[in-house]
């Protein structure tokens, strides 16, 4: 299989919109001390990288639940939780709020095609599509970072 990079999100925080840390900006693993957690499945990339944040903060995170789709976490979040997202994956509830989750986490977003696909003009034009919609919707929470696009 081939790999074509098409751009970049981060992991994120959602929460409900009157959560006591849904007035700030940016969230770290201190925020978080103490807080009911819905994460990412145990062994993906992002949740390494997240108990990884949390151990340099010297916090233990209090995981609720892990998820391997982010789209549950909105239809999973009580009140008082904090869950970790893909903000692409998902569109929150009205009473919802996603918040920057720092150290910044990347998650890379690649297209797969069969190593003997010809580059024709419509996958290409897919490929622009995608990218440009990626870029949209950066723009729209702010991501500025993007090691490739």
């Amino acid at each position: 299989m081939a790999e074509t990079y098409l751009g970049d999100s981060e992991v994120m925080c959602l929460m409900h919109q009157d959560h006591p840390l849904a007035k700030l900006e940016e969230i770290s693993p201190a925020d978080l001390d103490g807080t009911p957690l819905i994460q990412f499945d145990a062994e993906s990339p992002p949740s390494v990288l997240i108990r990884e944040s949390f151990a340099k903060f010297g916090v233990r995170p209090r995981t609720k639940m892990e998820l391997n789709f982010s789209k549950l976490a909105d239809a999973m979040l009580v009140p008082g939780d904090v869950a970790f997202i893909d903000p692409f994956a998902i569109s929150p509830r009205k009473a919802l709020v996603i918040r920057r989750f720092v150290p910044r986490i990347p998650l890379s977003i690649f297209m797969l095609t069969p190593d003997d696909a010809s580059q024709s003009r419509i996958r290409q034009a897919f490929i622009d599509e995608t990218r440009d919609s990626i870029r949209r919707m950066r723009r729209s929470l702010r991501l500025t970072f993007t090691p490739n696009g």
